[in-house]
């Protein structure tokens, strides 16, 4: 049979790992917070892409002023 495990102590956890929550609404938050975070560095990484990209493409000419209508003149 295998050995129970010992319970989990802080001693036993990793240095970088998260200190255990209290609630279950505390350890979604965190888990919200984190994929927040993670979203959002990937959406700047995209925009900064982006920009990249635009940069590479050649200057656009600009608009010129559009020339008002020709009426049809009525002196017949």
């Amino acid at each position: 049979m295998s050995k129970p495990k010992p319970p989990h102590t802080p001693a036993s956890r990793p240095a970088d790992a998260p200190a255990p929550r209290s609630s279950a609404t505390a350890v979604l938050r965190e888990i919200v917070r984190t994929r927040l975070e993670l979203i959002g560095r990937m959406e700047y990484r995209e925009l900064q892409s982006l920009k990249a990209q635009l940069a590479e493409l050649p200057p656009v000419p600009e608009p010129r002023p559009a020339e008002p209508p020709v009426s049809p003149s009525n002196d017949v």
